[in-house]
């Protein structure tokens, strides 16, 4: 079936082609024991996305896993081929994007938009996110160095309780 994106191709094209802040490929929250298939953050408005992506219609109806990563976000969605999720099958504010593959080229359309879904992420598990991404493999040893160094100050001030003060 080539018409059919493998999860590889729809991991990297999530990751390259909807993601636009500070992403990353199968991240694991610091001392958690989920993994997130694709996360993007948007530091400035402290946002957090996070692409749950699904290969077939069984990956979907057997995942009983991610709402544990809905404290880590502020808003969450899934990724599949065209046709695997129903839309009548995803709660309120929880996204889909349909990935196909015309032509040997993907494509995307969001079916369902992502809404948010918190607020806030606690700081608590805002900068275990962030410990989790800057130590996983998907990222490049200097872009982890250069992204901890610009965090610094943002996890200083959220440990003290500046949760507003993040610029």
């Amino acid at each position: 079936m080539e018409n059919i994106p493998t999860v590889k191709e729809m991991f990297d094209y999530v990751y390259s082609e909807l993601c636009r802040g500070i992403a990353g490929i199968e991240i694991s929250p610091y001392c958690s024991r989920s993994r997130f298939d694709v996360i993007e953050i948007n530091r400035n408005r402290r946002l957090i996305k996070i692409y749950e992506v699904k290969s077939s219609r069984q990956d979907f109806i057997s995942d009983n896993k991610w709402q544990k990563y809905l404290k880590y976000c502020t808003n969450f969605g899934f990724v599949a081929p065209e046709g695997v999720i129903k839309l009548d099958e995803l709660p309120k504010k929880v996204g889909l994007v349909e990935i196909s593959k015309v032509n040997g080229e993907l494509k995307h359309d969001y079916i369902k938009r992502f809404s948010r879904i918190n607020k806030n992420v606690s700081n608590k598990n805002y900068i275990k996110v962030l410990e989790g991404l800057v130590s996983s493999k998907s990222w490049g040893l200097k872009e982890a160095r250069h992204q901890l160094k610009c965090n610094n100050k943002l996890i200083e001030k959220l440990q003290e309780g500046k949760e507003n003060d993040y610029s």
